[in-house]
């Protein structure tokens, strides 16, 4: 399978809902940060077809996500900046990629078949893993499937964002998705207080090393909702047994 399947996409360019403070609009790359390469680091989240949660019109569940990842970002205002070298993010809300995505195929073929490149599909062309992207700094992709299921994805540079930060916005963003009015606490961007920047040649020249690709296997791993469930009573009552003591 692969981008034969996409019978049409869309793009827009969604900025954040509120303009970025004078204050905030410099945000400094700790050297944590100046050391990385700046990939894209994928995450895609599937939903199967739940026809009594959304009208049919697709219009109707891209414009409601359009608007929370507005909302969303005017908390994680870096990532809809820009990338000043590798020294700062010039956070000018210049906003971030996403885009809307038929696939003509069903959702069981790309999450059942191993085989199946879901890089291709349900991630922006030329976004996910790559060091080379010259678009926004975090891009986002709503997909379709034929058979009433959809598929959420971000790719986010690590320049920006670890993995805990992009788990946390995509937590938030869920929150606003599902109540607009829902009340976020203010993530604290002070990398670069904790980890200072260098100030030196370094990171200029670390930020154009792409390492080299090499021939790898991949693995997949499922979990099916039971056992996770049983995985998350299990830690309930670890957690609980823990107070008690």
């Amino acid at each position: 399978m692969s981008l034969s399947s996409i019978v049409s996409s869309a793009c827009k360019i969604i900025k954040p809902y509120s303009p970025t403070p004078t204050s905030l609009r410099c945000h400094k790359l700790s050297y944590l940060d100046q050391m990385l390469g700046g990939i894209y680091v994928p995450l895609a989240l599937f939903y199967p077809n739940l026809s009594n949660t959304w009208s049919n019109k697709p219009s109707n569940l891209s414009e409601h996500l359009e608007k929370s990842l507005s909302k969303v970002l005017t908390h994680y205002y870096p990532l809809a900046g820009k990338l000043n070298d590798n020294v700062s993010i010039d956070c000018n809300d210049y906003g971030v990629e996403f885009f809307t995505t038929k696939i003509d195929c069903p959702m069981s073929k790309v999450l059942n078949d191993p085989y199946t490149d879901k890089e291709d599909l349900v991630y922006p062309k030329g976004v996910s893993n790559t060091y080379s992207y010259e678009g926004s700094l975090a891009v986002f992709q709503l997909s379709y499937f034929n058979c009433g299921g959809i598929a959420i994805s971000a790719c986010i540079t690590d320049k920006v964002a670890d993995g805990y930060t992009i788990g946390t916005f995509m937590k938030d963003w869920a929150t606003i998705a599902r109540n607009p009015s829902s009340e976020l606490p203010s993530p604290q961007f002070n990398g670069a207080s904790l980890f200072p920047p260098t100030k030196d040649d370094l990171s200029n020249e670390s930020n154009n090393i792409v390492p080299e690709r090499e021939e790898c296997s991949s693995k997949s791993f499922s979990f099916s909702s039971s056992k996770l469930a049983a995985l998350k009573a299990m830690i309930i009552n670890q957690s609980e047994s823990t107070e008690s003591d």
